[in-house]
């Protein structure tokens, strides 16, 4: 599908093979897309692991409260 100069859309038959492999990961942005999403994974572990840390808190805290 595609837009033609007089603002018309040109509909077309899918090519299959072409949209399997897109979907298999092997489109023309994944590395891309992929290496972004390892980096922003990567450089939110801190986020983690100080809500990690907060809940651990968070049931200590409650947990001594219960036994009082």
């Amino acid at each position: 599908m595609r837009q033609e100069p007089a603002g018309h859309w040109r509909y077309s038959e899918i090519e299959w093979t072409e949209f399997k492999q897109l979907l298999a990961g092997n489109g023309p942005c994944n590395r891309d897309r992929m290496a972004a999403r390892r980096k922003s994974h990567d450089e939110g572990a801190w986020v983690r692991e100080a809500a990690a840390a907060y809940a651990a808190k968070r049931a200590l805290r409650q947990t001594a409260q219960a036994a009082e």
